[in-house]
């Protein structure tokens, strides 16, 4: 199970990441989706990997970028 949670927070990486790149309008759906997102996989993470603390600063930044282009 913490192998799939570690793949999850992986994706919410690659798509912060991935939307970093994107125009204004798709960065904001973007981030509203991936705000929600860690938590719903932190409902299943019982021991947290690694992977917890970088998808939670991915999402943070690409907020503060969000904010900082309106």
């Amino acid at each position: 199970m913490s192998a799939v949670v570690a793949v999850d927070y992986r994706v919410v990486l690659a798509a912060a990441d991935e939307a970093t790149g994107a125009d204004e309008s798709e960065r904001r759906r973007t981030l509203a989706r991936l705000r929600r997102e860690p938590h719903r996989i932190g409902q299943r993470d019982h021991i947290p990997p690694p992977e917890r603390d970088a998808a939670w600063r991915a999402v943070g930044l690409l907020g503060a970028a969000a904010e900082a282009a309106s």
